[in-house]
């Protein structure tokens, strides 16, 4: 008793110095607006809201002080629904900076936006709650729902304080970033009330949907209510930088996790059980949420043709997905996800494995980070296939894809008509990529590569990165930097067969080159073509302090040769054989596949198969989809020239029968050699390299086996041809095969 008197003295000056500031909507209380409240107030005053929608971006700053609806005195949960405190979208409802003991309590906060934390950076934070180096602060019996940052904490943030949370309900936030829900950033200190519960669920971001924790070692997460069962909790929900290991419990949950494939159509609806095609669900994120990784058994969400947007139908972005997950779209041209020029599109976070992305457009992406529509971060595994990344658009240093120390295996990937720092950037320990096209970046940062900036500062030069039928053209950079094409950096060894860099520019530039190998990096080209009209082709960067750069070039065409070839200040180039220095006679005509070779290009038959054991694996098709290896051995460039093709289907689907002839060169007659695998009908023909028909040798059907028959250089009229090359095209029942003959008088 006499201790309890004693603090009750002691505590009896802050009482009579303080005072209730009454906030009435109908003018009857001190104020009318809860800032006025704020703004009059002194040292452990508190503002004691009324019932009502007040539309206001309430700021409390170096203040001490308990803001509180009648809940304070009436505990009654309709006061929390009945006191709302309305952001309109134009800031946080409630902004907290450099406070001291900020006691919120019983309110609902919703419709908030964030509050950005630096004047030239335009990311949000915190779009019900923001507090900000506000020491001891309290957040007790409130709703939080059904508010947005475009950075991190959608629901509440706290920065570099200490927050106890009580009785809260953190619902239906969104941030495009990370932490939906709540977060805790630099140095703060999360604590929860263990006896009257918090509930998080259904909030949603690109990092952490539910909760993201920067650091705190001590952390435990007790909750009444959760958005999945605490034994299935994953980083799709609850993110931690730095990793450190917590504390989860929770009494309940809103969704009941599934171990097989899930189906997703525009025309569905979340709350079917998206089981089967004929029961989708809507949104991806909800088939994201629901679908449970099992990472012996992989398991598939289907998405059916059609377009998916926020506008369409409640779609959720950037799209978090989940390692072990596979995403396949029913087809690349028709499975559409549009950011609709506001918001990113999907972004793989901390440690996904083995996820698989594939036959998907994204479009009108947007993002104030890295990685405006693609971003896969720190040691995800997995594999994009069949994907176009098309007119996304950057604030500042974003790009169309980023990766950064990740190993990933891309194949049929199409980058057009984006607007960032670099179009495509990957910073990644292991990278292989596949039939890669990059066109109409309009690039503006400061990376080195307007269309493709290859940065290996990670993973050093015994993780290689290798690229095979790889296009860039039409790319331009438009900074005081000299690179409109690809730059290549970093402690890396880069391997790059039958490339295709051409027509690309850089704008206020005294130099400008299509290709820049900067400091530490080597460089492994071949089977290539760098070829425009500028001064230089490539350059070699030599940064001080640095390892000079090393560009290794083989059977490769590079306008100038050698002396195309710009050092700046200094580099080690290694011209091996096979090199050409002359115009590779592109097919202008053909727009279906832009820079392919015409029938005179002298890049025909000029590569080489003799390549290190990383670039071994030759692809089966060329970029368009044609055989990659016709004739006599592989063409130089992304396309494999042959009369048969421009339609981007393969020539030659599959090997069934063999065809060749000998001698060949040949004068004024060779032996044409069938070996048939099957029976079947046989159409054997001659054509020029128009693509014309000169001469029918069989149109019948023959039996297995082999087969052989002699031409004598005559055309279907028994006139001699000329010299030149000659085609022998093998239809057998559908499946084709062709073979290239010169005959030589």
């Amino acid at each position: 008793m006499k201790i309890k008197f004693l603090l009750i003295l002691l505590l009896l000056p802050i009482f009579l110095l303080s005072e209730i500031i009454e906030i009435k909507q109908d003018g009857t209380g001190d104020f009318l607006t809860i800032q006025e409240g704020v703004d009059s107030s002194a040292i452990n005053d508190t503002i004691l809201v009324y019932p009502g929608r007040y539309i206001e971006n309430v700021e409390i700053e170096e203040k001490s002080l308990t803001l509180a609806s009648l809940y304070l005195f009436n505990p009654e949960d309709s006061l929390i629904t009945q006191t709302i405190i309305d952001g309109n979208q134009s800031g946080s409802c409630i902004i907290s900076r450099e406070s001291e003991n900020i006691i919120i309590n019983g309110f609902t906060c919703t419709n908030g936006s964030g509050t950005q934390t630096a004047p030239y950076f335009p990311a949000s934070y915190g779009g019900g709650i923001f507090l900000r180096e506000s020491i001891s602060s309290q957040v007790m019996n409130c709703i939080i729902e059904k508010n947005t940052a475009n950075g991190g904490g959608g629901g509440i943030i706290s920065y570099l304080g200490d927050t106890y949370l009580s009785n809260l309900i953190i619902r239906n936030n969104f941030a495009s970033y990370y932490a939906g829900g709540l977060s805790s950033a630099y140095q703060s200190h999360i604590t929860f009330d263990e006896e009257n519960l918090c509930s998080i669920y259904n909030n949603y971001a690109a990092w952490g949907c539910d909760i993201n924790i920067t650091e705190q070692e001590d952390l435990r997460i007790v909750l009444d209510i959760f958005t999945i069962p605490a034994p299935q909790i994953d980083q799709h929900f609850i993110s931690f930088v730095e990793f450190h290991p917590y504390y989860f419990s929770t009494e309940n949950y809103l969704i009941e996790p599934v171990q097989q494939d899930l189906y997703v159509s525009a025309e569905g609806d979340d709350d079917n059980d998206g089981l089967t095609p004929e029961t989708p669900l809507q949104t991806l994120s909800m088939a994201s949420a629901k679908i449970l990784p099992d990472s012996i058994n992989i398991h598939t969400i289907h998405i059916a043709n059609g377009l998916y947007s926020v506008s369409a139908n409640n779609q959720k972005f950037p799209v978090n997905p989940r390692g072990y997950i596979n995403i396949i779209g029913e087809s690349e041209e028709n499975v559409i996800f549009d950011g609709e020029d506001e918001l990113p599109l999907f972004h793989y976070q901390l440690g996904e494995k083995e996820f698989l992305l594939k036959n998907i457009t994204l479009t009108n992406a947007y993002e104030i980070f890295s990685g405006n529509a693609m971003w896969i971060y720190i040691d995800c595994q997995g594999a994009l296939e069949n994907v176009t990344i098309k007119n996304a658009n950057a604030s500042s240093t974003a790009k169309a894809f980023t990766s950064q120390l990740a190993y990933l295996n891309l194949k049929n990937i199409t980058v057009r008509d984006n607007r960032g720092d670099n179009c495509f950037c990957t910073m990644s320990y292991e990278f292989e990529a596949e039939n890669i096209t990059i066109s109409g970046a309009r690039a503006g940062g400061s990376c080195y590569g307007g269309a493709f900036s290859l940065t290996g500062a990670y993973g050093g030069p015994d993780n290689p990165i290798t690229i095979k039928n790889f296009l860039v053209y039409d790319n331009t950079y438009h900074r005081s930097q000299y690179l409109g094409g690809v730059g290549a950096m970093g402690d890396k060894r880069y391997y790059i067969t039958n490339a295709t860099i051409t027509d690309n520019a850089a704008f206020n530039s005294t130099t400008t080159v299509q290709f820049s190998v900067t400091s530490d990096a080597t460089l492994n080209l071949y089977n290539s073509i760098v070829y425009s009209d500028m001064q230089n082709e490539i350059c070699l960067r030599h940064e001080p302090g640095y390892t000079p750069p090393v560009l290794n070039v083989e059977h490769s065409l590079i306008r100038g040769g050698e002396d195309g070839i710009f050092y700046y200040p200094d580099g080690t180039l290694n011209w091996g054989e096979g090199n050409l220095d002359c115009d590779p006679l592109f097919d202008l005509d053909n727009e279906d596949e832009p820079f392919s070779l015409s029938s005179r290009s002298p890049c025909i038959d000029a590569g080489t198969t003799d390549l290190p054991d990383c670039l071994l694996r030759l692809p089966e098709f060329d970029i368009a989809g044609n055989p990659r290896i016709y004739g006599e051995t592989i063409d130089m460039g992304a396309y494999e020239w042959n009369p048969f093709s421009g339609n981007g289907t393969p020539a030659i689907p599959e090997k069934t029968s063999r065809i060749y002839n000998y001698p060949n060169p040949f004068n004024p007659s060779t032996t044409i050699c069938l070996e048939l695998e099957e029976r079947g009908k046989v159409l054997l023909q001659i054509f020029n390299v128009k693509g014309q028909l000169v001469k029918t040798l069989i149109d019948s059907k023959l039996s297995r086996g082999y087969h052989e028959m002699i031409w004598r250089g005559k055309d279907q009229n028994g006139n001699p041809v000329a010299t030149g090359h000659y085609f022998l095209k093998l239809n057998q029942d559908g499946i084709v095969r062709a073979k290239k003959m010169l005959l030589m008088k």
